[in-house]
């Protein structure tokens, strides 16, 4: 009988303060539809296997300084790396560009502020 007077009087309450309660609702459903979107990405790009035939076979290959922290692999040493191993079925190059690329009104594209 506790209970039942516990949610009678929550019951009662919300309905005195139904704008307070509503943006309590809305707070949570928006949290939740953000967890739930969140999941959904991880689980697509980070949990699925990639969608290419034989994707354990993938493999990146960096460079190592002197000091042992890695590095991403020089153009001109894939370009050796490709010519001479003949065990890869097919490989390509990536290098991810530092900073901003902005086209300043001028149409050149360059990374860094724009001078005016």
């Amino acid at each position: 009988m506790n209970i039942l007077q516990d949610l009678g009087f929550a019951w009662r309450s919300l309905r005195a303060r139904a704008g307070t309660a509503l943006f309590a609702m809305l707070t949570l459903a928006t949290g939740l539809a953000a967890a739930i979107a969140i999941g959904c990405v991880v689980d697509a790009v980070m949990l699925r296997a990639l969608p290419y035939p034989d994707a354990g076979a993938l493999v990146e290959i960096s460079e190592v300084a002197a000091d042992g922290h890695l590095m991403p692999l020089a153009q001109p040493n894939y370009d050796d790396i490709a010519a001479s191993v003949d065990r890869f079925a097919s490989s390509a190059y990536h290098y991810a560009w530092p900073g901003a690329i902005r086209s300043c009104g001028t149409g050149l594209w360059r990374t860094g502020p724009c001078r005016r």
